[in-house]
């Protein structure tokens, strides 16, 4: 029989090793499949008694196990539907119309809530008697409980389908359940007869209920196969283990982390329009500047690039045709290639001048870039005077937590931009708490260290102030102004936290206008100190190479399918950062996980940065706050690293968060 299955060519694999995994997956499908996907039964509840009756039913074979034969953990699988308006509805829950409610106990049995009883109180008391009583299963479930908080209040997630796929294979765009019922179950393209309703800025509001009753039900029936199929493979040995307590991890994560969600964080709504006019004012000036620059050079054969008379620097045809009337020739204009410009020895003609234009352009996309993102962006997210980001721990290979609309993650420290966020009330503040050196303490850990352990635990020493003799061992601080002494500083950390990055001796020499033989030099005296580091990089690199995954003492695997000579370099690389980064951010939301229900209304959490938590209390309560905190994230170091090295943080307090 000729089975046919559309997958990754083998030549593509070569230049993307994240691909081989698809491959492997699609030529085993060719080995299992039989062709057969059976699609579930289900009822849709239209009447309010049905609806009733139906809950009711479901409650009683939970309880007794009756006619769950495939259930004998006795979960129950729900799954939501909702009209979202796209441009307004700032994905907040209040904002959502629910269309229907589906819930499965069984793959062949399927009840639908529909949009019509979903507006009965009787109903929406029952379902959430129901599912705070239940082993609750989902696909993202983080949303579908969102979805339903302002129906039916809270309630816990137990098994999430599309953590757990996350858990077997970090990669990013495989734990939809679209893919995975096409991947692994050998479903149809179920959404297909959907798809024509649905607009890229519309909800699912236009789509006929019939249609969308029977998809919601493929949705519940597939989230209780991959719920089946997930289960079997966490029991298989102590690997299946050890990955079942990361999804478990990560599933007490997303049922604290849809709170903080769902509360979102405060803007300074006055503030925002002040910064959004200085932004605009800077943005002219340095436009004005970039005009007299052109202005003061001439005109060119290539003058198209008028703009008030001068360039639009927006614009990377103009900056280029600019460029070559300056005889340069390049390829691009993006910040590296200007980069470079800037430091060359010289350039054919004009070059002060064009330096000066350079170094102009790079300010104005930087201020741009800013302004367009962090107070625009944050701007058209407004809801209620809040934004409400969407946290993803799936968001990374890494095991990072990932951020979105608005990216709270990558908020720049410019305290300008940060003042923007503030507490809900006058009267409250913001602590936060970071981690001092996380990735540094937990390397050392990893790989059995006694220097930094031993600077660490004495708590008194400067980490920079004692390496920076050794690294050059001719520099008398006594003899050197602060600006000499705070320049070998910052070479010395460029050594401290390259170590956990592969970072090159060209790469330093580069980065500080020194010689390689010098920076290799400086690399050679800091190894000598940190052997057992040395020597954990080395294995480190040996493992990965020997096609071996890296395991986090969480218990997360980095898998690297496929290393060929382009990427090697990359993936050695992208291995030393893995182990510590990967466990210093797991602390950080443990911390989290354990410190919003104690809070218990003395404090909200607003954000999550890697290794820092934002709360939110009154300015009375900051004190135990701290405490709260602090101790959490102290315990949370303790548990992975005990007593090795310990771990410290740092609190500070404010009437903003760019105040902290």
């Amino acid at each position: 029989t000729l089975f046919r299955s559309p997958t990754v060519h083998p030549a593509a694999c070569l230049r993307q090793g994240d691909q081989f995994p698809n491959l492997v997956t699609d030529i085993g499908k060719v080995r299992i499949s039989n062709g057969v996907w059976n699609p579930p039964t289900y009822v849709v509840a239209e009447s309010v008694d049905s609806a009733r009756a139906f809950l009711r039913e479901i409650a009683r074979r939970l309880e007794t196990g009756d006619g769950l034969v495939d259930n004998p953990e006795r979960v129950l699988v729900v799954d939501i539907e909702v009209d979202i308006e796209k441009d307004t509805a700032f994905d907040h829950p209040n904002q959502y119309g629910m269309l229907c409610v589906g819930l499965g106990y069984d793959k062949s049995k399927v009840v639908v809530l529909s949009e019509s009883v979903m507006g009965s109180q009787e109903v929406r008391d029952d379902l959430g008697e129901l599912l705070r009583g239940s082993r609750v299963v989902a696909q993202n479930g983080k949303f579908d409980l969102a979805g339903l908080y302002p129906l039916i209040g809270g309630c816990e997630l137990w098994f999430d389908t599309m953590l757990a796929s996350y858990v077997f294979d970090e990669r990013p765009g495989v734990h939809g359940l679209k893919y995975m019922a096409v991947e692994y179950l050998g479903a149809p393209q179920y959404d297909e007869e959907i798809k024509k309703y649905v607009g890229p800025k519309d909800g699912y509001g236009a789509i006929p209920r019939n249609l969308l009753y029977r998809y919601n039900a493929y949705d519940v029936s597939c989230t209780y196969d991959m719920y089946q199929l997930w289960s079997k493979r966490f029991s298989q040995g102590d690997d299946g283990l050890e990955l079942r307590r990361v999804h478990d991890f990560l599933v007490a994560a997303s049922n604290q982390l849809m709170y903080v969600e769902l509360n979102g964080i405060a803007v300074d709504r006055e503030y925002l329009q002040t910064l959004n006019e200085e932004y605009l004012n800077r943005l002219h000036s340095i436009e004005d500047r970039l005009d007299e620059v052109v202005g003061r050079l001439g005109t060119g054969p290539h003058r198209d690039y008028d703009r008030r008379g001068g360039i639009n620097p927006r614009s990377p045809l103009q900056v280029k045709a600019y460029l070559n009337d300056k005889d340069i020739k390049v390829d691009s204009t993006n910040e590296e290639t200007l980069k470079m410009l800037l430091d060359r020895q010289s350039l054919p003609k004009d070059e002060e001048d064009v330096k000066d234009f350079i170094s102009t352009l790079l300010t104005h996309r930087r201020e741009s870039k800013l302004h367009g993102t962090y107070v625009k962006g944050i701007a058209k997210r407004l809801y209620g005077g809040r934004v409400y980001p969407t946290f993803l721990l799936h968001g990374t290979t890494t095991g990072r937590l990932a951020c979105r609309n608005p990216n709270m993650q990558n908020i720049p420290r410019e305290s300008s931009i940060r003042r923007l966020f503030v507490p809900s009330k006058p009267a409250h503040v913001f602590v936060q708490t970071d981690y001092s050196q996380a990735e540094l303490r937990v390397l050392s850990y990893l790989a059995g260290d006694t220097y930094f352990r031993d600077i660490f635990n004495a708590g008194d020493i400067d980490v920079f102030d004692d390496l920076t003799p050794i690294l050059y061992p001719h520099a008398d601080k006594s003899s050197m102004t602060k600006e000499e002494w705070k320049e070998l500083r910052i070479r010395v950390k460029a050594y401290v936290y390259g170590v956990s990055y592969g970072r090159s001796e060209f790469s330093i020499a580069t980065e500080f206008g020194i010689s390689v033989a010098e920076a290799r030099a400086g690399m050679d005296r800091f190894f000598g100190v940190i052997p057992e580091i040395v020597a954990f990089r080395n294995e480190t690199r040996a493992k990965v190479l020997d096609g071996n995954d890296l395991v986090t003492p969480w218990g997360r695997h980095r898998r690297y399918a496929l290393i060929t000579d382009e990427n090697k370099q990359a993936i050695l690389n992208e291995a030393l950062a893995f182990l510590p980064q990967s466990t210093a951010s797991d602390m950080c939301v443990q911390a989290l996980t354990w410190t919003r229900p104690q809070l218990k209304g003395l404090g909200w959490i607003r954000n999550i940065v890697h290794d820092s938590l934002l709360v939110e209390c009154h300015e009375e309560d900051a004190e135990e706050v701290t405490q709260i905190i602090e101790t959490n994230m102290i315990e949370s170091a303790k548990t992975i690293v005990g007593d090795y090295v310990k771990f410290a943080v740092e609190s500070t307090v404010g009437k903003s968060w760019g105040d902290v």
